[in-house]
């Protein structure tokens, strides 16, 4: 659903941080300031804050959630988040006593305005400066990768039973993709429940932009004001997101509103290909290596597949996302001399080796993931692109192989992969980007069955007998995992 408004953006997800960056990473501008950064009277934040009665299934209640995003005649970004939470209990002290802002080095800091708690009888309790701390996420530190992406987390002092903690911080992203657009998003609902969400975008009157809503109707007010648009959203008393065993992210079940002045598609088409096609091309070394692999064999098929294999498995996965290398793939040479890359440089290197061979192939763009995709008729970014694998042209369409996945058969495609629509980079001069769906998910492709009998004897003892097959995926995965096994042993 596009809504044009009126004045006529490892499956390793962490691999290629795409568009996830330029969209949920929180971001001068000439525009008048949308809001006070300093600190509401104490007095009436206690008067207003909810009781525990008020929500007895809760650990706690978000009072204000506020993002306030401004944009000045360049495209540069500028964003006020303002959060208010009152906790209740020892797992709300627990859980929300370490506040965490996730940014970028690359792109700025962070500016906190004012970080307090403030106990049930008034106290004011600020952090000292041993309690606020940079750190790289832990989701990051489990990966072979090498990023600016950081956390600034404040441990919070004097929390109690009833302590509300109160803060508010301003950042202004610089940009490595798509300078002169600028896309965000809010999100409305989380594991607490919300009093307060407030979003609100105001950009220059001349700038055409365009938004959508994921997970329910959420239509801004529009105004003008002193030469700008001003969009609002504000939403009360939004209901908690329960969480539930195997749930997806809550950030992929929430309702959830995106901003962009980014037209279409093929400006992303057309932004990744600028930066990728001169970094495709092969050198010596490569063109030898790919002649070795092809030697003998008579088939593209044949061919294909040794490429793939040679990329999945010698080629290791490391990523070192500093700056634009976020979203513009090393040199094949480069990857090839190292023998690692992340994602767009695996994808790099092995349509550069097929080209070599004589064989067409193009990096694809997808949402890797097994909860959720892009949908593609909605404003870029949509849900965004966070991963980069090979259309491969073949006699019968395109084939699409996942370089990224070492433990992958030639013939199978990642199940995180599967049934998606995805940006195939075609390179084409008339049209860069063409979106494809890639192969669909097959449940019988790939699964284990288990077979179990008991038999229960005159005395009560109980024999188990347990038999195991696996199939598609699970039957290469289980044989080099064995393989790994005896190696190391």
């Amino acid at each position: 659903m596009k809504k044009p408004v009126d004045n006529s953006t490892k499956f390793r997800i962490l691999s290629f941080l795409f568009v996830g960056l330029l969209v949920n990473w929180f971001a001068l501008s000439a525009v008048p300031a949308l809001a006070e950064t300093s600190a509401r009277p104490v007095e009436e934040i206690l008067k207003s804050a909810p009781q525990r009665g008020d929500y007895p299934d809760s650990d706690g209640v978000i009072m204000l959630d506020e993002g306030l995003v401004s944009v000045d005649k360049k495209g540069d970004k500028k964003v006020v988040i303002n959060q208010r939470l009152k906790v209740f209990n020892k797992e709300g002290r627990q859980r929300y006593g370490e506040v965490t802002i996730p940014y970028v080095e690359d792109y700025g800091q962070p500016k906190l305005n004012y970080v307090r708690t403030i106990t049930p009888e008034g106290e004011v309790i600020k952090p000292d400066k041993g309690d606020i701390k940079d750190i790289t996420p832990a989701s990051l530190q489990q990966y072979p990768m090498y990023s600016d992406v950081k956390n600034k987390v404040i441990s919070m002092p004097g929390l109690t039973d009833g302590a509300v903690i109160d803060y508010s911080y301003t950042i202004k992203p610089k940009r490595h993709f798509l300078a002169d657009e600028f896309s965000d998003s809010w999100q409305f609902r989380s594991e607490l429940p919300v009093e307060s969400s407030h979003f609100q975008v105001t950009v220059p009157e001349e700038t055409e932009v365009h938004w959508t809503d994921f997970g329910s109707d959420l239509p801004p007010e529009v105004k003008e004001e002193e030469g700008n648009k001003v969009f609002t959203w504000k939403r009360t008393d939004v209901k908690k997101i329960t969480e539930e065993p195997a749930m997806p992210p809550v950030n992929r079940i929430s309702d959830r509103v995106l901003v962009t002045s980014i037209d279409s598609w093929e400006d992303y088409a057309e932004e990744f290909w600028g930066m990728a096609k001169t970094q495709v091309k092969p050198n010596d070394p490569i063109r030898k290596k790919t002649q070795e692999l092809i030697s003998g064999l008579e088939t593209n098929e044949e061919k294909v597949k040794a490429i793939y294999n040679y990329v999945a498995t010698d080629i290791r996965y490391v990523a070192i996302e500093f700056g634009r290398g976020k979203y513009k793939p090393h040199k094949a040479s480069e990857v090839f001399h190292n023998k690692y890359g992340d994602c767009k440089d695996k994808a790099t290197l092995m349509v550069s080796m097929l080209k070599v061979a004589g064989i067409k192939a193009h990096p694809v763009l997808i949402l890797s993931g097994l909860s959720t995709k892009t949908e593609f008729n909605e404003p870029p970014p949509g849900m965004g692109l966070n991963h980069a694998i090979v259309a491969v042209e073949m006699d019968d369409g395109l084939k699409f192989l996942d370089p990224t996945c070492d433990v992958c058969p030639y013939d199978y495609l990642p199940d995180s992969d599967r049934g998606k629509e995805a940006l195939v980079i075609m390179g084409d001069e008339k049209k860069v980007g063409n979106i494809t769906d890639t192969d669909r998910f097959d449940p019988e492709a790939s699964k284990v069955v288990v077979n179990q009998n008991f038999s229960l004897n005159d005395k009560g003892d109980l024999t188990t007998e347990v038999q195991l097959s696996y199939h598609g995926f699970y039957s290469y995965y289980l044989k080099a995992t064995l393989e790994q096994y005896s190696e190391q042993r």
